[in-house]
């Protein structure tokens, strides 16, 4: 099966690693389950990137 390069901009990874701390400092261990769930859609996303609908021609969102 086919694997796509998904590009994560610079801001968009600093904007994860944030909500993965605020999420950790809620509560131990939900960081983690964040930081994991993001992952695992990136990861689906690098083998059917047609699982996004286009908000834009530019852009597509999950």
């Amino acid at each position: 099966m086919k694997r796509y390069l998904i590009k994560i901009d610079t801001e968009a990874f600093y904007d994860i690693r944030e909500i993965t701390n605020w999420y950790e400092a809620q509560n131990t261990g939900l960081g983690k389950r964040f930081q994991n769930a993001v992952i695992e859609q990136i990861n689906n996303l690098t083998e059917n990137p047609q699982i996004m609908q286009s908000a834009t021609r530019k852009f597509a969102v999950c």
